[in-house]
């Protein structure tokens, strides 16, 4: 069973409540007016999507953002993937290697698709070195500060001025990170994709090979 409350207590309760009221509204109207923006506000130079115009023509700020970050992503991907099946065929080419060469000859008979297999599979196993061997600087464009092997060949007050250059104005990052990207997708085709396009072909042919070898030498020997 619930009491009242006396009328006293009650005067003083809402009198009380209208007081801290009156003082939250006067703070509320001392507060300055700030405008909501979806995202965090960029630094100088760098303004953020409220500000980017909205049409047809034109994408703003975020989905730039956006497909870069993307495009990136999907380079250091194939770059992880590419690294991987080059060590799967380091490691095969290896075992295999170590596995046909004691077969080589057996009673004195040559086995000649052995021999076709072996130096081809030795091909793939170079190529898949070379697939996953380090890049020359050389191979990825020049000059490019987002790329450690070019800014570790620069000074540091050289790599600072090129990067607050950068920084300076939203396009000019927009520029430095499409310049990068090319770099990368140079690489990634003329040296990791080449190589290990050429170390599954070696192995391709060199396993073929052997087997038609090998299939002919049985067919003369009946």
């Amino acid at each position: 069973r619930m009491t009242r409350m006396p009328r006293g207590y009650r005067a003083s309760f809402r009198s009380r409540a209208s007081e801290r009221e009156g003082l939250g509204t006067a703070a509320r109207r001392r507060l300055p007016s700030l405008p909501v923006t979806s995202r965090a506000v960029g630094g100088p130079g760098l303004p953020d999507d409220s500000e980017a115009p909205a049409s047809g023509d034109q994408i703003g700020h975020g989905a730039a953002d956006y497909f870069f970050r993307n495009l990136h992503q999907q380079l250091v991907q194939l770059s992880a993937q590419t690294d991987l099946k080059g060590s799967i065929m380091l490691t095969t080419s290896s075992l295999l290697i170590g596995l046909v060469a004691p077969q080589i000859v057996i009673e004195d008979d040559v086995r000649w698709g052995a021999v076709f297999f072996l130096l081809f599979d030795a091909g793939a196993l170079l190529a898949a070195v070379l697939a996953v061997f380090p890049a020359s600087a050389k191979l990825v464009g020049r000059g490019d500060p987002l790329y450690f092997a070019h800014a570790a060949q620069m000074t540091k007050s050289d790599y600072v001025d090129r990067m607050m250059a950068i920084a300076h104005t939203r396009q000019n990052v927009y520029e430095a990170m499409a310049a990068n990207l090319h770099d990368f997708s140079y690489y990634m085709h003329h040296g990791k994709f080449r190589y290990l396009r050429w170390s599954y072909a070696l192995f391709l042919v060199g396993a073929i090979g052997g087997l038609v070898i090998e299939g002919v030498r049985l067919l003369l020997s009946m």
